[in-house]
């Protein structure tokens, strides 16, 4: 026996028993992992009988020289390495789980564990006992994750990071709402779409690729073919953020509305022309509001181009000049004003308030993020139907993949190494494949690989805004993904087309003088 009768006191204060017989003695490979102090000592308590001595990680951590054994012991505290080419795992084994058991000794405790371990063991065990010790009376290292999300989303990134810093004895996340605090300097920051132009102005960001490979965590370059939001990769398709908040425009009917007047609500309309005749009968059935759209100029503008494989930037030498001014933009932008003066379309302002009035029943059909599902489930007294974001069908090599757009997560720069060696390992967190799934469930989010990037793969095609997004996202044969740009989500940008687009809807000006009028405007802003 490693323990002398000498000290029996100290073991009882431990709150292990005087005398064990060899029967209610546990094999020590189920004792070790209970992380506990009393199950690190009854371990170390254990007759030859029940341990092979060769690979007891006491009687190995005695025998050692201090050097070699404390080297051993660092590589298992440090990283948490269950393997070693030079040393037998289960020493390794031995020496973290005694360490993270010695951390959650309590305070008053610890110089009564520290007297055992020092006559059971040596100065070796004991130096490794009192460095959990102290990182335990230091505690983990935090860093700060912002974001500005709306409830229920804030709830769901709350739900993880609370996980995150239940698991992890090393690292914790503070997560703070950055439109309530602004004074916080944060590690991490969740970023809107509309953001990340200014963001990477500032040169306040590390490209997470470095972030997660100095910490030896490797994220997947992006496939020329890959959908993922605006900035969120470099030229060489490295991760500079992670786009944890990917979504795309969808069709979204009131299925009841659908049935009463005779349409199938399986079948959403797929082209612009079978929902225009869809809006009439609900126009003439007494709907007020056949059809209304939340984001209108992101909607209408940006992915009905990219639908028919068409960019709203162009080159501009070294820059990029706003491109929304084409036939197919007049077209489409025209076809919706007559749709307004037919009361077949109800705009509620530029943001998501359509969304709201679709939930509540006032409007039957609504253009809209595939990630408002959610709130339709919770909200909508009503069953709701999703269909793809309708096309031209007499235009060739329609339709094609709509934007993935959203927020995305990103590193700041000028932080420490454990900043950062922290950040990647909630990085990694996130991207569990349980994670994901219960991010795309709450927050109707399109979801990640392990490696941080979108596959149809990991969908979850129970959710059928995800299940039709996922589809809508897919390139078809010998088809190029339009490359999405950071220009036109920027606030300007965004608000100078919006305005334009205000006029036009108010019959004060036709669709191409509103859609020139925009890209003058901006580019006179940008020189």
């Amino acid at each position: 026996m490693l323990f002398q009768p000498e000290n029996t006191a100290a073991l009882m204060a431990l709150g292990l028993r005087e005398k064990q017989t060899s029967s209610e003695r546990p094999d020590w490979r189920q004792a070790l992992p209970m992380a506990s102090p009393s199950a690190c000592l009854r371990a170390a308590s254990f007759s030859g009988s029940g341990i092979p001595s060769s690979s007891h990680p006491l009687r190995v951590a005695r025998s050692s020289a201090a050097s070699k054994a404390v080297r051993i012991m660092v590589v298992a505290i440090d990283e948490g390495h269950n393997e070693s080419h030079r040393h037998p795992s289960t020493n390794l084994e031995g020496c973290r789980w005694i360490y993270r058991g010695a951390r959650q000794v309590p305070e008053a405790r610890r110089s009564v564990v520290m007297s055992v371990l020092s006559r059971m063991c040596g100065a070796v065990m004991a130096a490794v006992c009192a460095a959990g010790m102290a990182q335990a009376a230091q505690g983990p290292h935090v860093v700060t994750l912002s974001h500005t999300f709306e409830p229920p989303r804030a709830s769901a990134l709350a739900a993880l990071v609370a996980r995150f810093n239940a698991a992890s004895e090393k690292d914790h996340i503070a997560l703070h709402d950055a439109a309530g605090d602004a004074t916080q300097a944060p590690t991490l920051m969740v970023v809107q779409s509309g953001e990340v132009a200014a963001l990477q102005r500032a040169r306040r960001i590390r490209p997470l690729h470095q972030v997660m490979a100095q910490a030896g965590f490797a994220l997947s370059r992006a496939p020329g073919s890959a959908a993922y939001a605006a900035g969120t990769v470099d030229a060489r398709g490295r991760p500079l953020g992670l786009p944890i908040g990917l979504h795309t425009p969808l069709l979204f009917v009131n299925r009841q509305a659908f049935r009463e007047v005779g349409l199938d609500p399986e079948r959403p309309p797929h082209t612009w022309h079978s929902l225009q005749d869809a809006l009439g009968k609900l126009a003439e059935a007494g709907y007020a509001c056949p059809y209304t759209v939340a984001r209108p100029s992101w909607v209408m503008l940006d992915n009905v181009s990219a639908r028919h494989h068409l960019a709203v930037t162009e080159p501009a030498g070294r820059a990029e000049r706003l491109s929304v001014n084409g036939m197919l933009q007049i077209r489409h932008v025209a076809l919706m004003a007559s749709w307004v003066r037919a009361r077949y379309l109800h705009l509620f302002g530029r943001g998501v308030e359509a969304e709201q009035r679709f939930a509540r029943g006032e409007c039957a059909v609504l253009a809209a993020s595939s990630a408002s599902w959610p709130q339709f489930v919770q909200a909508a007294g009503f069953e709701v139907g999703v269909g793809e974001l309708p096309y031209y069908d007499d235009l060739p090599g329609a339709p094609g993949p709509t934007l993935a757009d959203g927020a995305s997560l990103w590193a700041a720069s000028g932080k420490s190494r454990n900043d950062y060696r922290t950040a990647a390992r909630f990085v990694r967190f996130l991207l569990e494949p349980e994670n994901q799934l219960y991010w795309q469930r709450t927050t109707g989010f399109l979801p990640l690989n392990s490696r941080g990037v979108f596959v149809r793969d990991t969908v979850d095609m129970t959710q059928p805004n995800l299940r039709v997004a996922s589809q809508q996202l897919q390139l078809g044969p010998k088809m190029r993904r339009v490359t999405a740009s950071t220009l036109p989500n920027s606030l300007a940008v965004r608000t100078i087309v919006e305005d334009e687009l205000d006029r036009v809807w108010a019959d004060i000006q036709p669709a191409k003088q509103a859609l020139d009028n925009a890209v003058e405007r901006v580019g006179a802003v940008r020189e």
